[in-house]
């Protein structure tokens, strides 16, 4: 097991003790426990560097870090997109702290609690989960009841009929027949509510895999299970996830066999509706598929840090 690679990711240590950014991966690794999980050699202003792109050890990606080296000495870079600056030339430099001192870098990171949390970092991805959840809840239909559906002349003639007043007068008109309309109608949002709430808890409230893949086709697989949340905070969510497995990286599907199925009758099904697919069959999309029971979701261009998800309960696994 290798002090800064992450598990299961083939990696060349020296590759990363060979580099002049090496001292910065071996403190970032030792103080906060992050894992190399990619290289990438890169032309910066002149200058051929090699990126680290490192992690949690579960794979959840925090930052990219790398080393140039000039007339002034080595200058350090760290780039998360879980930290800004307030002032920059571009989102990039915002979000990248630089340093020609190492302990001046590292004291800049704990000062400024520049590296996240896993809880903080986990949370950004529940909430695309909300996304796709809420997208899935959709499908059934309307399930709310909106008072402007009836007239307010008839809400009127209602209200008397129920306190015992004649409605029939030449201003409020009691029409049976819009009546039976609007319970049918309301009737039918009831129908619709209740459907959609036990399918919900059918599909999230069991566990359920949730497949993400960013922009280099790497996958990030784990099993959760929605639950309700115990904390009271009235601005939290209402639901949490609980892991049943946690995540793992893979280069394919070819560690869960449950999984092949499913995505494969997926890919056949959506292929050429789609500009672009990540890991080979996630689109860049907020869709739930009926015909297959999975839902996808995205919030924005994936990348190193940014991913494309899929959804889908273990019933159709």
């Amino acid at each position: 097991m290798s002090r800064y690679i992450l598990d299961g990711v083939d990696i060349d240590e020296s590759v990363i003790t060979n580099d002049i950014a090496f001292p910065l991966v071996r403190e970032i690794a030792f103080k906060y426990g992050l894992k190399v999980f990619r290289t990438r050699a890169k032309e910066r202003y002149g200058n051929n560097v090699v990126e680290f792109v490192m992690s949690f050890s579960n794979g959840m990606p925090v930052c990219k870090v790398w080393a140039e080296k000039d007339s002034s000495g080595v200058l350090y870079n760290y780039r998360s997109p879980y930290y800004q600056k307030e002032r920059g030339r571009d989102s990039a430099d915002r979000e990248t702290i630089r340093s020609l001192k190492l302990s001046t870098l590292m004291g800049s990171l704990k000062k400024n609690k520049v590296v996240p949390t896993l809880d903080y970092a986990l949370n950004h991805v529940k909430d695309i989960w909300d996304n796709a959840i809420y997208t899935h809840s959709s499908s059934f239909g309307k399930d709310s009841k909106d008072i402007r559906d009836v007239e307010p002349d008839m809400v009127h003639a209602l209200v008397r009929s129920y306190l015992g007043e004649s409605p029939s007068t030449p201003n409020y008109i009691l029409d049976r027949d819009i009546c039976k309309k609007l319970l049918d109608k309301y009737n039918s949002v009831d129908k619709i509510r209740v459907e959609k709430e036990q399918a919900i808890k059918q599909a999230y409230g069991n566990p359920f895999y949730v497949i993400g893949a960013d922009g280099e086709q790497s996958l990030m697989v784990a099993k959760v299970k929605r639950v309700t949340n115990k904390n009271t905070n009235p601005h939290g969510r209402e639901f949490e996830y609980e892991f049943v497995e946690d995540f793992k990286r893979v280069s394919s599907l070819d560690e869960y066999p449950e999984l092949l199925s499913i995505t494969t009758m997926f890919k056949a099904s959506t292929e050429g509706r789609f500009d672009h697919v990540y890991g080979g069959f996630i689109p860049r999309s907020n869709q739930y598929y009926s015909e297959l029971d999975v839902s996808t979701v995205c919030r924005t261009l994936p990348d190193d840090f940014n991913s494309t998800w899929m959804i889908i309960p273990c019933s159709q696994t």
